[in-house]
């Protein structure tokens, strides 16, 4: 059941909308770059700097979704495995109570 319950946690987690920036905001570009307009070497360092900021970020936010994506895969595979051992278990167990009424009806025949 804790496999279950983590599986479907990391899932929800995976799937949860995330703040990852595909696009630059004009506007505030323009308005954070203004004050270096003059100076056309600062104002590509600093155009760059913001580009690199927000691709950091989006790393960040994309390697820890990929981890998480990795220990929901995990915890699925625990799921599935627990799920297969417990299904078997329980088909041993049919056969062994099965044939242990078969002996009890073996040697008492007068009950059923």
């Amino acid at each position: 059941m804790a496999a279950f319950l983590l599986t479907g946690a990391f899932a929800g987690w995976v799937l949860w909308p995330a703040p990852v920036s595909f696009a630059i905001d004009a506007d505030r570009m323009y308005d954070e770059l203004s004050p270096y307009r003059e100076d056309a070497k600062v104002y590509l360092l600093e155009a760059a700097s913001g580009v690199r900021n927000v691709l950091r970020k989006n790393e960040d936010v994309i390697e820890r979704r990929d981890l998480i994506f990795k220990l929901a895969l995990g915890a699925l595979g625990t799921e599935t495995v627990l799920w297969a051992l417990s299904r078997k278990r329980s088909e041993a167990r049919k056969r062994s109570v099965k044939r242990l009424l078969q002996r009890l009806s073996k040697r008492s025949p007068g009950r059923s």
